[in-house]
C-alpha cells in the first residue's frame, strides 16, 4: 500500500513537471520496468495520444478537452475517444452535415486520409464525392441521405457551409457544381419542407437555384 502511494506521488510529480511522457523515459525516471510502469498508469488512469502512434501518455486528470473532445500539448494530440481511428469515427458521427478530410485534418492537426480510406474499405464509413477535389465522409450510423429520414434545417445549413468552404465562389453559381450532391442528399419528398425554412439569404438563393428546372434530380 505504501509503495502504491509512493508511485502515485512520483507519477503526479513527474506529470506536473511535464504533462506528456513516452513510456521509456518514464520508466527510467521511476526506475521500474516498462510493464510495471504500464500497470502504474492503468491504476492511475491515463490517455495515450492519437498522434505519434499512441506513444505519448498523460494522466486522465490533466487534459482540458475542447468541444470536439480533443486536447493538445504542443503537437501531441489526445482524444476522449482514444485512438486516431476511434477519434475519426466520433468526429464524423457528430457531424450531421458531413465533414471533409481537410476539415478533419484541421481539427486533428494531422493528415488522416489514409485512415479514412481504410475505414471506408472496412465499411465503417460512407462517403460521397463532391464536384470539387474534396471528398465528404459520413459515419455508417447516419448523416444526410443515409438514414432515410427528413434532414433537419441545421444539417442542411451546415452542409451548405461545408460545401461553400470547398469552392472559391460563394454565390448562386455555386449551385451548378453543388446540385448533384445536395439533391442526392435531400430526397425529393423532403424538399418541400426545406422550402418553408427561413434560410440565410445566400443559402436561400443557392437552395432555390438547386430546386429549379434543369437542376432538379
Amino acid at each position: 500500500m505504501a509503495d502504491n502511494f509512493r508511485i502515485s506521488e512520483q507519477l503526479a510529480t513527474l506529470f506536473t513537471k511535464q504533462p506528456c511522457w513516452m513510456i521509456e523515459p518514464l520508466a527510467i525516471e521511476l526506475n521500474y520496468s516498462i510493464p510495471s510502469v504500464r500497470r502504474f498508469l492503468s491504476a492511475q488512469g491515463y490517455y495515450s495520444s492519437f498522434t505519434d502512434n499512441g506513444r505519448w501518455y498523460t494522466l486522465r486528470s490533466i487534459p482540458g478537452f475542447n468541444q470536439d473532445g480533443l486536447w493538445f500539448h504542443l503537437e501531441i494530440g489526445f482524444s476522449r475517444a482514444g485512438s486516431l481511428t476511434k477519434t475519426l469515427i466520433a468526429l464524423i458521427a457528430n457531424s450531421r452535415a458531413g465533414i471533409t478530410a481537410e476539415q478533419l485534418g484541421e481539427k486533428l492537426h494531422c493528415r488522416c486520409h489514409t485512415v479514412l480510406v481504410q475505414l471506408y474499405r472496412k465499411k465503417k464509413l460512407q462517403r460521397r464525392k463532391m464536384a470539387t477535389s474534396d471528398t465528404m465522409f459520413w459515419s455508417t450510423l447516419g448523416g444526410p441521405g443515409f438514414s432515410g429520414t427528413a434532414p433537419s434545417r441545421k444539417s442542411v445549413v451546415n452542409y451548405i457551409h461545408v460545401m461553400c468552404r470547398s469552392v472559391t465562389l460563394k454565390s448562386v453559381t455555386l449551385a451548378i457544381s453543388l446540385s448533384p450532391i445536395l439533391l442526392s442528399v435531400i430526397s425529393r419528398q423532403h424538399r418541400e419542407s426545406v422550402n418553408q425554412w427561413h434560410l440565410p439569404v445566400d443559402m436561400s438563393s443557392i437552395w432555390m437555384q438547386l430546386t429549379m428546372g434543369r437542376h432538379r434530380h
